[in-house]
């Protein structure tokens, strides 16, 4: 797409800025995995995390390591949303508008299941809006991406 329309430049906007709010996240959860760990950990167990890790230093460092295993896989996938905006969305090719209807969506949709498993509303709260934005603009977007093209 040669000169792409006002939609899909707002909608590459507001992706690139969802996405680089999931890279901020998945390096927090990376560098510093008792951020999350805290917030989380009273919903599953009923116990803060100082009382857990000062009970099992060896559970709290098993956690730890898997909180940043699953932020690792959280920055996988944000490289690949990445590269999918600016080297498919951002032009208007079908496959980056799909990237983003299924990887997004499964990825938002196993925070919101999280979420609610281990009772955050706050948590669940920021991954429904997230989803939600994510979503519209792909609605918004879609023409761009399915529409007649000029012959």
């Amino acid at each position: 797409m040669a000169n792409p329309t006002k939609s899909l430049r707002v909608g590459f906007f507001i992706l690139l800025i969802i996405t680089l709010l999931a890279l901020v996240y998945a390096l927090m959860a990376v560098g510093y995995p008792d951020f999350f760990i805290k917030r989380s950990c009273p919903g599953y167990t009923g116990q803060g995390w100082a009382d857990i890790a000062a009970a099992s230093p060896g559970i709290a460092s098993y956690i730890k390591a898997f909180e940043r295993q699953v932020g690792g896989f959280g920055l996988a996938a944000t490289i690949g949303a990445l590269f999918a905006l600016f080297c498919g969305f951002k032009k208007g090719e079908k496959w980056a508008w799909f990237y983003f209807l299924i990887a997004s969506g499964c990825g938002w949709l196993v925070n919101i299941i999280f979420h609610i498993y281990s009772k955050s509303p706050l948590g669940l709260a920021m991954n429904l809006v997230g989803i939600g934005v994510v979503f519209l603009v792909l609605i918004i977007t879609a023409k761009n991406f399915f529409g007649k093209k000029p012959a």
